[in-house]
């Protein structure tokens, strides 16, 4: 008898959504192997390393850790061990203490990070419904606001929309790219394979980036700009398409508001390639030559990563770079656009969910009185009116924080690792031991774990059914490949469990 079957999915291992073919042994409930499926509109039938070989954890082979299997909580406070107990008495331990911190201290001394890898949009849309109409808070977020927040900011600020313009296909098509701060090779190799089919086309790339990476060996045109400059670049090229006329009127005219305040500024000498060939390290002929060829097409298409994105000025790079497109006509038609390329699975979808501190479901403002009634009617709740707080600002909000009303006592993770993954590590592992209630939802023992006073076991990738937005918007059916081992429930459920005992069926 036959145990083997083929399961189509999703990669989670990044936003370019390849599908992969998986099979697996239906006897001994393991995956046995991953290949393309030619089904896949991005991959073809393709796979990177990451897709070909990435799903061995669900074997628990235990190569890097063990999987979390049952609920542990610390019931002699901070230094006492974890120890397993049932859901039940774990679902009603962090109710009381929630509901505790929320009796002394208010709704917004809880804060919450959803996931951006895994669990799909359903949780994610579960995880800011939970804070906000169960906690009352709007204090959630999740990892795009050290990756690519700058982009969903940026381009809802320029065009009214935090997602690429173009679909990863059509990049093979392009005339031009405008690569900048990103590697495709290393992070994106499935879409490199597109950048490479353009090439091979015809197409001019320009790239810029501090390293000779391996987009610069395939740039006609390489600028090496010093690190942290990418702002004074961008608006040079602005002055060169603006003062030499390669601005495409008809678009600007129809499409655009704004555009001769912002011309009459960026046409000043201080903006000119030549004022800022000290500072950024250019050639400035060569800054004027990739804003020719940027401007020369119809179908240039812009690629930037968190090269751009992890800078003070990142929200305003991303305009910038936006700005390019929308001066030279870049925009709304086929094979051109923007692209800001997701490093993770579902970082597009999970803004699209809402788990933002300032945004609802379709970036809806929390803070518009019309749109808040609406959640509160479907929701059957009050909401706040406020603005949360953003996953970077707690570490003050605990150490430097003064008053007890205004810190943050319990904080929420959602497959994420902060005392792993933050800027500042010394600063958010102090932060995490000087929070009252840490709650931790995950799949591996990881940093933040080990100042958890609660860890709950969830499925992973390959356990569960989802949904993902791949980072060119497609919405993706991640299938259930084998049953989760131990006592793993799906983070939407955890969520529900919880929210139940709090008072707030769902």
């Amino acid at each position: 008898m036959n145990t083997h079957k083929n399961i189509d999915t999703v990669c989670p291992y990044c936003g370019s959504g390849c599908v992969i073919t998986c099979t697996v042994d239906t006897e001994t409930n393991r995956v046995i192997e991953a290949k393309g499926s030619p089904e896949g509109v991005n991959n073809e039938g393709r796979l990177c390393l990451k897709g070909l070989y990435g799903w061995d954890y669900l074997n628990d082979p235990q190569i890097l850790t063990k999987r979390i299997r049952h609920p542990m909580i610390r019931k002699g406070g901070k230094q006492s061990p974890l120890v397993e107990v049932s859901w039940q008495e774990a679902i009603e331990y962090t109710a009381s203490r929630l509901k505790a911190i929320i009796k002394e201290y208010g709704p917004d001394a809880v804060m919450g990070a959803g996931s951006a890898r895994g669990p799909g949009n359903e949780t994610a849309y579960i995880t800011q419904k939970f804070m906000r109409a169960v906690i009352g808070t709007n204090n959630v977020d999740h990892c795009a606001r050290i990756c690519h927040g700058a982009s969903v900011a940026g381009l809802s600020q320029s065009v009214g929309e935090g997602a690429m313009s173009v679909s990863i296909p059509e990049i093979e098509d392009a005339e031009v790219i405008f690569n900048i701060g990103y590697n495709a090779p290393v992070s994106h190799p499935i879409v490199a394979r597109r950048i490479v089919k353009a090439k091979k086309k015809g197409c001019k790339i320009i790239c810029v980036d501090p390293r000779l990476t391996e987009m610069g060996r395939l740039a006609d045109i390489y600028l090496p700009l010093k690190g942290g400059t990418n702002m004074l670049l961008l608006n040079a090229m602005a002055h060169v398409m603006v003062t030499e006329n390669l601005v495409d009127r008809d678009f600007i005219e129809k499409h655009t508001t704004g555009f001769d305040v912002y011309a009459e500024e960026i046409a000043q000498d201080k903006y000119a390639p030549e004022a800022v060939a000290a500072a950024t390290r250019l050639d400035p002929d060569a800054i004027r030559k990739a804003a020719r060829l940027f401007a020369s097409s119809k179908h240039t298409v812009t690629l930037w990563g968190m090269g751009i994105t992890q800078f003070s000025q990142g929200v305003e790079c991303v305009i910038a770079c936006s700005n390019l497109s929308l001066m030279t006509g870049n925009y709304g038609h086929y094979a051109t656009g923007v692209g800001p390329v997701r490093g993770q699975n579902n970082v597009q979808g999970t803004c699209d969910m809402g788990l933002l501190p300032n945004q609802y479901s379709g970036y809806q403002p929390v803070t518009d009185e019309t749109v808040r009634r609406k959640f509160e009617k479907a929701w059957g709740c009050v909401l706040p009116d406020k603005v949360g707080l953003p996953l970077t600002r707690v570490p003050a909000k605990v150490l430097r924080e003064k008053d007890p009303k205004k810190q943050i006592h319990a904080y929420y993770i959602i497959g994420e690792d902060p005392a792993q993954s933050d800027p500042d590590l010394p600063e958010i592992r102090r932060t995490l031991n000087a929070i009252d209630f840490v709650a931790v939802q995950d799949i591996f023992f990881n940093k933040t774990c080990e100042h958890a006073d609660v860890v709950f076991p969830a499925t992973a990738w390959g356990e569960h059914d989802a949904v993902y937005s791949s980072c060119d918007r497609r919405f993706q059916r991640v299938r259930k490949l084998i049953e989760p081992q131990g006592d793993c429930k799906p983070d939407w459920e955890i969520l529900c469990l919880l929210a139940s005992a709090m008072g707030y069926p769902m």
